[in-house]
């Protein structure tokens, strides 16, 4: 059977959702051990951390899934395969990748001035 879509019933689309999953998760992980790492030091910027770092992940896991949503949707009603959405998904990425930079920073800073 052969069609003329470009379409691979969502293999890419599966593979950067669960990029966009990891991600979050990474995110929620290092904002985790970077807040009980700070915990002994102050009580309040563990907090500030653990809030920041959770509700990045959390945003992270929702936009992921919405945007497997809105794309799938599109690839499977358009009559074209093209780059859905690409610079959005991929400032997204940027954005939770530096988020994660900033938070181990702040957890071997951390480390760095119980040690």
């Amino acid at each position: 059977m052969t069609t003329d879509r470009l379409f691979d019933e969502g293999a890419a689309l599966e593979r950067t959702q669960m990029a966009w999953a990891r991600t979050g998760l990474g995110l929620l992980a290092t904002s985790a051990i970077a807040a009980r790492l700070t915990l002994d030091e102050s009580t309040w910027m563990a907090a500030v951390v653990a809030a920041v770092g959770g509700l990045g992940a959390i945003a992270l896991l929702l936009v992921g899934q919405s945007r497997y949503r809105a794309v799938h949707e599109e690839l499977w009603t358009s009559a074209s395969a093209a780059t859905i959405g690409a610079r959005p998904a991929t400032a997204g990425v940027r954005a939770a990748t530096s988020a994660a930079i900033v938070l181990s920073t702040v957890l071997v800073v951390s480390i760095a001035l119980s040690g």
